[in-house]
């Protein structure tokens, strides 16, 4: 993807494409980023490592930088799937989705209120601009895309 990524946008020399394999983005350097874009990223972290990605989103944004992500914030009990994921869990949906996908391409799903992302944004120095209800996630969940500006 990265080589894909590059190739496409050859013409842009001030864009810069880095794999990071760490727990956080320690890499990049606090306030020197445009603009951070994350899309079906977050829903397969754990809440935890969720706060942290987007906690990390507002420490590498420069002043003006932009956010764009998405991520589930809750099940969405109107739906039998939604139903289903809450009661059966990750732990016992993974079984089903080695039978089907096999062992390596199991991928786990997972909610980050809301209200919880807005408090994190809010820490980081983040104006809200927008949220968009965004489902990209599946019928399971209510999953939200926010765009938000560091102040």
């Amino acid at each position: 993807m990265l080589d894909e990524a590059r190739a496409q946008n050859h013409d842009f020399p001030n864009l810069e494409f880095l794999h990071n394999v760490a727990i956080d983005l320690r890499p990049i350097p606090s306030n020197t980023i445009d603009f951070v874009y994350s899309n079906i990223v977050l829903q397969h972290m754990p809440a935890e490592r969720q706060r942290s990605y987007i906690g990390e989103f507002c420490r590498v944004l420069r002043p003006g930088g932009v956010a764009v992500f998405q991520t589930p914030s809750r099940y969405d009990f109107a739906t039998l799937s939604g139903w289903i994921a809450f009661i059966v869990g990750n732990r016992l949906l993974n079984v089903a989705r080695r039978t089907i996908h096999g062992k390596h391409a199991v991928m786990e799903f997972h909610a980050l209120a809301k209200d919880d992302v807005l408090a994190i944004l809010g820490k980081g120095g983040m104006s809200v601009a927008e949220i968009e209800r965004y489902d990209v996630t599946g019928p399971a969940f209510v999953s939200y895309r926010y765009y938000a500006v560091r102040r």
